[in-house]
């Protein structure tokens, strides 16, 4: 369901309706078409899973701060690395 904001005009709100007109024709008349879509972007669709994995996820300033303080607190601590890997673990 969409609501629209009371500063949409009606012809904004028209040109939105024709072309959900359009993608219902589409979608009935040639839907591998359809779920092929967008073709003029710059990126096609987006992989969900490897958007969502934490390794390709891009943490917020907070958190790569957090990250670049323990890490450079790790290379202070006379333990080593083995002392960074011992305290993740805990």
């Amino acid at each position: 369901m969409v609501e629209f904001t009371e500063s949409e005009t009606k012809e904004n709100i028209d040109k939105y309706v024709e072309r959900l007109k359009e993608i219902e024709q589409l979608a009935a008349s040639d839907p591998e078409k359809l779920k092929a879509s967008p073709v003029n972007t710059s990126s096609q669709r987006v992989d969900a899973v490897r958007a969502s994995h934490p390794r390709t996820v891009t943490p917020t300033y907070r958190v790569e701060r957090a990250r670049r303080r323990e890490k450079s607190s790790c290379l202070d601590d006379k333990r080593g690395a083995l002392g960074c890997k011992l305290k993740a673990l805990s």
